[in-house]
C-alpha cells in the first residue's frame, strides 16, 4: 500500500522524490518522522482550514539572492492567483517584517489586510518569531492569523518554494 492517503501531495512529490512514497519501502523510522511531521498541521493549521473552508492562504518567507548577502527579499505568495510580492528588506530581521506588516497596515487598512492576508504559513525562521506583533497591529486590532510550518518541512509551503528556485537561480 501507498502512504500517499497520509501525506500530501507537495511531502510526496519533492525535488528528491519525483514518485510517490511506497509504503514497504519505508522503514519504521521515516514513517515515524513523516507522521510526526504532520502533526502540526493535523492540529492546527489544517484544523483551522477545514473549519474556515473559504478562507485565501497566503505563504511568506525570505529569499537572498546569489550577489548579496545582506539585502534579503520578503516574500508573500498569493496562493488562490498565484502572485507574488517582493519586499526589499535591509536586514532579515523580525523588526523588518514588522515594520513591512505596519506600513502594509497603514496603507491598505486593517480591514484590507485581514481580507488580502487572512491566513499567513510561514516558517520558523528568526524574522517571523513574534506572531503576536505580525498577527495584530500596534493598537491590538487583529490583522491576520500566522501559522509555522514544521522545521525543515519547506514542502509545507510549496508554491513560494517553488517561486523561490527562479528567484536564487
Amino acid at each position: 500500500s501507498s502512504i500517499t492517503a497520509l501525506l500530501p501531495n507537495a511531502f510526496i512529490k519533492t525535488k528528491l522524490l519525483k514518485k510517490p512514497i511506497e509504503l514497504k519501502k519505508l522503514k519504521s523510522v521515516e514513517i515515524f518522522v513523516a507522521v510526526k511531521l504532520l502533526l502540526y498541521f493535523v492540529r492546527t493549521f489544517l484544523q483551522y482550514i477545514e473549519e474556515h473552508p473559504n478562507t485565501s492562504v497566503v505563504e511568506m518567507d525570505t529569499v537572498r539572492g546569489l550577489r548579496t548577502k545582506e539585502q534579503v527579499l520578503l516574500t508573500i505568495m498569493f496562493n488562490n492567483n498565484s502572485v507574488m510580492l517582493m519586499i526589499l528588506i535591509e536586514e532579515e530581521t523580525m523588526d523588518q517584517v514588522i515594520e513591512v506588516f505596519d506600513k502594509l497596515t497603514k496603507v491598505l487598512g486593517v480591514k484590507r489586510f485581514r481580507k488580502l492576508f487572512p491566513v499567513i504559513l510561514t516558517d520558523n525562521g528568526r524574522c517571523f518569531k513574534n506572531a503576536l506583533a505580525l498577527e495584530y497591529t500596534k493598537s491590538g486590532s487583529p490583522r491576520t492569523k500566522i501559522f509555522y510550518c514544521d522545521p525543515q518541512a519547506s514542502w509545507q509551503k510549496p508554491h513560494i518554494e517553488k517561486n523561490h528556485e527562479f528567484i536564487r537561480y
